[in-house]
């Protein structure tokens, strides 16, 4: 929760930078907006998206960067740090793609870098992008991502990977089968049938003429002849047309991203200098009415904390002479009370513990060894059991054979005290049982020197060292 408490506070952090800096450019239009009837953050979505569509740039950053703040606005967002849900965020990261494209087109990267950054900072909210139904409107917005944000580290969208998919395989498709040509339109129907009817009648082989008169067929000829070279020229001027009309487009572009960055950089300019201006007589008066707060209220201040200090010393003297008196009666009861308790309560442990060890050896004298080891093992894991009874039942286990509990168990005495080496041998032989072989031979020599050398320990000692010094050269 905490970082996507972050991640909101970045975009609206974003957001009221890119608010600031669009101000001057989108001065008449705010205008006009004002004006209207105000439009849903839904219609004005698809009003950017439609203005995108027809290369209406500006119109379309107007709407999309109204859209995403109406998408993401403070209530909204504590509406979902509440609820843990933020059903407008795929409508948000829409215009915010929108947005940035809009700026790219006007050669505006800077403000596109910001879009991108406030999309990577709401995917840290719920990612979302990868997922969104984009179209090949913007099938460049991911070239733009490692273009001006390479760090913006986005996935990649499903959508726009299908369109490439589909945009790579289209030239094998056409390949595999030649696209038909079309059919004529209906108002040419009459035109096309009597040229295909004179192309026809032209590949057959004509009659000789009686004269030497054109026949219908060459005027049929040099008629259709014709067609083709006005159709051909049609389409030059088409072409030509087309590319004026691109340059002139991408011309008026630049010169309008030009005037909006001056018109930026003064809007930036003066709304900087006239913020300095009011922050600084706002400060001065802040200064001047705390200033003469301050000396008000430390003349009060002063005149009642030397009455309240008379008071409080002359109170503090009695009820301090009378607390400690009464503080050192009880200290001395409730220590002497404790005292007592606690050594009950040990005495109780102890004695809770002998009877523990005297039951679970009666059960092993019995033949019940599970319900012995059972409770061994409960004994040897008590948080509240001494070093004596963790003893008494690490020795018990080692005696019914259960080793691996009997390890465990020694490990809670950690060192072996002097005088305890008989529990260092049982120890050892237990790490034998278990596997244990170079634990084993380290904590059987060190109990050697002071057990007596049975049998028993004879034969054990064979088995761990050999078994030591096996597991040593593998």
């Amino acid at each position: 929760m905490r970082t996507t408490i972050a991640a909101l506070t970045a975009i609206l952090l974003i957001t009221a930078g890119a608010h600031a800096a669009d101000l001057q450019s989108a001065g008449g239009a705010d205008e006009k907006a004002q004006a209207a009837p105000a439009a849903s953050p839904d219609d004005l979505l698809k009003r950017g998206e439609e203005s995108y569509r027809a290369r209406q740039y500006a119109a379309a950053i107007n709407d999309l960067r109204t859209a995403s703040n109406a998408f993401l606005t403070p209530d909204q967002m504590r509406a979902y740090v509440n609820s843990g849900h933020f059903d407008s965020l795929p409508k948000f990261e829409t215009a915010v793609i929108y947005l940035a494209m809009s700026y790219a087109r006007l050669g505006r990267d800077a403000e596109a870098s910001e879009e991108i950054h406030r999309l990577t900072a709401a995917e840290a909210i719920e990612p979302t992008y990868a997922k969104l139904p984009l179209t090949a409107d913007v099938a460049d917005f991911e070239h733009l991502v490692a273009r001006v944000a390479p760090k913006a580290n986005l996935p990649a969208n499903a959508a726009l990977a299908q369109f490439r998919a589909n945009t790579a395989t289209a030239p094998e498709a056409a390949q595999a089968s030649p696209p038909q040509p079309p059919a004529p339109a209906p108002a040419q129907t009459t035109a096309a049938t009597t040229t295909t009817a004179t192309a026809t009648t032209a590949t057959a082989p004509p009659p000789v003429p009686p004269s030497s008169a054109p026949t219908p067929t060459t005027i049929a000829t040099k008629e259709t002849t014709t067609a083709d070279e006005r159709a051909a020229q049609s389409r030059i001027i088409e072409e030509r047309v087309a590319a004026e009309r691109s340059i002139a487009e991408r011309e008026a572009a630049e010169k309008i991203a030009a005037a909006q960055q001056a018109a930026q950089r003064s809007a930036e300019q003066r709304i900087a200098e006239e913020r300095t201006a009011i922050e600084k007589a706002a400060q001065e008066e802040i200064a001047a009415a705390q200033k003469a707060a301050d000396e008000k209220v430390a003349a009060e201040r002063a005149a009642a904390q030397k009455a309240a200090d008379e008071r409080v010393a002359a109170e503090r003297a009695v009820i301090a002479n009378e607390a400690q008196q009464q503080i050192t009666a009880a200290r001395a009861a409730a220590e002497q009370e404790a005292a007592t308790r606690v050594r009950a309560a040990l005495e109780q442990a102890r004695q809770n513990e002998d009877m523990m060890i005297r039951q679970a050896d009666g059960l092993v004298n019995g033949g019940d060894v599970d319900q012995a080891n059972a409770i061994y093992v409960k004994l040897a894991n008590s948080v509240s059991a001494s070093r004596q009874a963790i003893a008494a039942a690490a020795t018990g286990l080692y005696r019914t054979g259960d080793f691996s509990d009997a390890v465990k168990a020694f490990q809670r005495l950690s060192n072996f005290a002097r005088g305890e080496e008989d529990l260092r041998y049982y120890n050892a032989v237990s790490l034998y049982e278990t596997g244990h072989y170079d634990q084993a031979k380290k904590e059987l020599a060190c109990a050697l020197p002071y057990i007596q050398m049975t049998n028993e320990v004879m034969r054990y000692r064979a088995k761990i060292e050999q078994s030591a010094n096996q597991q040593a050269m593998r």
